[in-house]
Parts: C-alpha cells; structure tokens; sequence
C-alpha cells in the first residue's frame, strides 16, 4: 500500500484529502506543520507527498528545499488556491512531479498522482 504525507495547515483540506486517497486504497498521513513532516519522513516510508504552498512557518518552496537537502527524493505534489506561472516554473525547476489548485475534484488528485 503506497503511503502518502498530506502536509498543510488548513485541516479541511487535510481531512478532504485523506478521505479520497483513503478511499482509494492509499494510506494517508496527514501533518499540519513543517516540523511534524519533517518527523514523519524521518521516521516513516513514504511515497508521495502532497504539500500546501502556503503555510505560515515556511513556504512550500522552502520545505521543498529542505526535503531536498536532507536527501529525501519522494515525489511532491503542491496544492495552492491560486498557482501563478511564475510560482509553477518555480515549483517545477524545484522538482515537483505535479500542481493541482484548490478547489480541486477527486479525479485531479488521482491524475496528479
């Protein structure tokens, strides 16, 4: 079973996200703090991240710098209410394997994946 870290701060978004992939066979972790994923990929296999862009201890740019310096290759997907082209050729020379904005349907989240 694939294993997936749901990392955010808007626990709505968290509990929508965990429902689909739960519901879809994947086990789904969710975290709403930079210092929490940064536990659970230190101590947990996982193999997808789906990460906020906007969160208030850290941006999403900057966790994903960090995941990255700490040697951690898992592929991430960043959520955002609003993805600006500059911000996505950001994210994407950054390594990120998919986008999808909020509000988002079940089927993007599937296909991101």
């Amino acid at each position: 079973m694939k294993r997936i870290l749901i990392i955010g701060d808007d626990p709505s978004v968290l509990d929508v996200l965990q429902e689909i992939l739960s519901t879809f066979g994947y086990s789904a972790h969710p975290v709403d703090s930079a210092k929490e994923a940064v536990s659970a990929l230190s101590t947990e296999r996982v193999d997808l991240i789906f990460q906020d862009i906007s969160m208030p201890e850290i941006t999403g740019g900057q966790l994903l710098d960090f995941i990255r310096k700490k040697g951690f290759q898992t592929p991430v997907v960043v959520i955002s209410a609003h993805i600006e082209e500059e911000v996505e050729k950001r994210m994407r020379a950054a390594g990120v394997s998919g986008m999808i904005e909020k509000p988002f349907e079940v089927a993007e989240v599937l296909d991101v994946m």
